[in-house]
């Protein structure tokens, strides 16, 4: 039985143990970052072209390796290096 609040309300619902534990871990889970989202990580070099004005975005590109910013033209290219 899964049991959970949300607002004043009390839900349960009567799932195997098994699939319980699924949700509950789903629900407690705090959601991916946008870096997570965009695969943006420690190890990744990303090549923007033109500014970034969004808040968001400029947080996960603050996670990559190298961030490099060309003001003149438009979009987004994440370059991953294969391991050797």
């Amino acid at each position: 039985m899964l049991r959970f609040n949300s607002g004043n309300e009390t839900y349960s619902l009567a799932i195997g143990v098994a699939f319980a534990e699924k949700w509950a871990t789903a629900l407690i889970t705090p959601p991916p970052s946008l870096a997570k989202k965009l695969g943006i990580a420690a190890d990744t070099v990303v090549r923007m072209i033109g500014a970034v004005d969004d808040d968001a975005l400029r947080g996960a590109l603050a996670t990559a390796k190298v961030c490099a910013v060309s003001p003149t033209l438009t979009g987004l290219r994440f370059v991953r290096r294969r391991e050797e």
